[in-house]
């Protein structure tokens, strides 16, 4: 796939994480490449289905993805979901949608080049701590995040999740994905709903920065959620669009 260097490290770095956590397993074809999930996956707009397959493509002609994705499946098609990042979305999901796939939501890359040295603001009451052992795990996952822990990957090294405390009751998780070369991921903030506005997603954040830069990355990426994206987090931190994606699936059960 021709793409974007930033939208690369991104698909490395999640495929990366999913392989160490979930043990999934990676496709590559031609023009797209895709994720099998051990386990079945929920998608509730705009038509509700369980899928395990999930794929990736770029600017590539919609009719060759879908081509490329039947041939893959051997005329044995399954539920499946299609992201697509492109500066064309408008024109894209037009001819998606004459393939037989709807939109079911669109978001952004964000990309942003990490200062050398970055000053973090500690909230008062707010510490911060690694996720090293499965009793950390279970105490992260105890605020119900929207993606829980895993014990998978616990030791390696790319892969960083922390935990937050507010006055010694944990609050909040992150996760930071630091894979060699240019890019870190940043693939998760959650901050339970009674310790919001407080200063500890920010707070997380600039550690996170610091974990990759350490680790020796120079640049950062991360998939916004409704609500940072609401609260404008990372646009804060200079932020920047890199490339649109939307969310595509298949308009009639498979």
């Amino acid at each position: 796939m021709n793409i974007l260097p930033g939208v690369k490290a991104y698909f490395e770095a999640i495929t990366y994480k999913f392989q160490v956590e979930n043990h999934a397993e990676i496709i590559k074809l031609d023009l797209v490449f895709g994720i099998q999930y051990p386990q079945m996956m929920t998608q509730p707009w705009p038509r509700a289905f369980n899928y395990r397959l999930e794929f990736f493509s770029g600017e590539n002609p919609p009719s060759q993805v879908k081509s490329n994705i039947l041939a893959y499946f051997h005329n044995n098609p399954e539920e499946h979901v299609v992201n697509i990042f492109s500066e064309k979305l408008n024109q894209l999901i037009p001819a998606y949608r004459d393939q037989g796939y709807l939109h079911a939501w669109s978001n952004i890359l964000m990309v942003r080049k990490l200062p050398s040295r970055e000053k973090i603001s500690w909230p008062s009451g707010v510490e911060i701590k690694l996720v090293t052992s499965i009793q950390d795990v279970s105490l992260a996952n105890t605020i119900e995040p929207d993606y829980p822990c895993s014990t998978n990957g616990l030791d390696d090294p790319a892969i960083h999740n922390l935990m937050a405390f507010y006055k010694g009751e944990v609050c909040a998780k992150a996760q930071v994905i630091t894979p060699p070369g240019k890019f870190a991921y940043i693939a998760d903030i959650f901050t339970h709903p009674d310790f919001r506005r407080k200063g500890i997603s920010t707070t997380l954040l600039q550690e996170m920065h610091q974990i990759a830069l350490d680790a020796g990355n120079s640049m950062s990426v991360l998939v916004p959620s409704k609500m940072t994206r609401e609260f404008d987090l990372f646009q804060k931190f200079s932020y920047q669009v890199l490339i649109e994606m939307a969310l595509l699936v298949p308009g009639q059960a498979v």
